[in-house]
């Protein structure tokens, strides 16, 4: 790899790691933070460099997607002189413990186990050892498994995006349920439905989709289906392919607005374009623990579109009594009844 790609590469993970300390960095990623630091000198310049972004708010815009910061905005109670401080802090305690932290598998790229998990209507963007990024969707889990051959992330539930930096020593295989999918230099995303039915996006690159394969069955299995012209176990990019019952049923190419909706979940929001109302529900559902009650086929059946945000129920439910005209009630048992209103009351 080049110097030049090299520099970029660390500029990402600096501006990534910036990301992290905006928001406040959990407990797993102190750690990580620290032996980031400690692994290269130039790892300290870089993240000084990209702390610069607290002064400048469109920058945390970009870093944040294209949507507002939320409202408990730390920019509020950081200035960039104390970020320095801390940085400086963490960089210094970083190379006090350097020899020790080796000793723990669990901090080094070489070799890691780490499980990350959101709750229900939380999002969250990671960091991994070797430079690869994930995105965790609401209500989702995943299980890093790093070691000098292969780089392994087990789905256990939910969704997620990942954006994977190139390493040709070490293949990127992200197993859900019975399936396997190998990144080839790539961006993707998986939705687990359940332990049978599984849903692959690919965004950038290629992904090679299997059952489970030790590593050097995978690299055979790799290098044979890349030299076929119509591989139906490689996904490219712009495609989604469907997995019911454990079968890879069909992939499907997908239009820029098509993709779009699939993934815009990564930016905090919901669109539809004609789906059923109980279809929709379906989807707010992951997003929230309120349930929705829905009074009957006339109401559950009419087709909506348009943008919401992951969460906002309040003005999911204007939304449909101003464009709709149904009615909802709150009970008791946090749900909510949706019917249509009378017009004669």
């Amino acid at each position: 790899m080049s110097n030049r790609l090299i520099n970029q590469q660390i500029k990402q993970q600096a501006r990534s790691w910036v990301h992290c300390l905006n928001r406040g960095l959990t407990d797993s990623e102190k750690p990580q933070l620290i032996a980031w630091l400690n692994q290269n000198p130039f790892h300290h310049q870089a993240i000084y460099k990209a702390t610069s972004v607290f002064d400048n708010t469109n920058e945390l815009n970009e870093l944040n997607g294209i949507f507002p910061l939320e409202k408990n905005n730390r920019l509020s109670s950081f200035s960039a002189k104390s970020l320095f401080f801390m940085i400086a802090l963490l960089g210094m305690f970083a190379i006090l413990i350097g020899k020790s932290v080796s000793t723990f598998s669990v901090f080094t790229p070489e070799k890691s186990v780490i499980s990350y998990q959101t709750k229900i209507g939380e999002k969250n963007n990671l960091l991994l050892a070797d430079g690869s990024k994930v995105t965790l969707n609401t209500h989702s889990k995943i299980i890093v498994n790093y070691n000098q051959g292969h780089r392994n992330i087990d789905l256990i539930y939910g969704e997620a995006q990942f954006d994977v930096a190139k390493d040709k020593t070490r293949p990127f295989t992200v197993t859900s349920g019975s399936k396997s999918f190998t990144a080839l230099g790539t961006v993707f995303n998986i939705q687990k439905n359940n332990e049978l039915d599984m849903e692959l996006i690919v965004s950038e690159g290629k992904v090679l989709v299997s059952d489970h394969h030790n590593s050097n069955t995978l690299a055979s299995l790799i290098e044979n289906e890349s030299q076929k012209p119509d591989s139906i176990m490689i996904i490219t990019d712009g495609e989604k392919s469907i997995i019911e019952n454990k079968t890879q049923k069909k992939t499907l190419k997908l239009s820029k607005a098509q993709a779009e909706q699939e993934l815009s979940w990564q930016q905090g929001m919901l669109i539809f374009k004609g789906e059923t109302l109980r279809q929709a529900l379906s989807e707010v559902s992951r997003y929230t623990n309120v349930q929705f009650e829905i009074a009957n086929d006339e109401v559950s059946n009419i087709k909506i579109a348009g943008y919401f945000k992951a969460g906002d129920i309040n003005g999911l439910l204007e939304s449909l009594a101003d464009n709709f005209n149904i009615k909802y009630k709150f009970n008791a048992t946090n749900s909510i009844q949706l019917s249509k209103a009378n017009n004669h009351s």
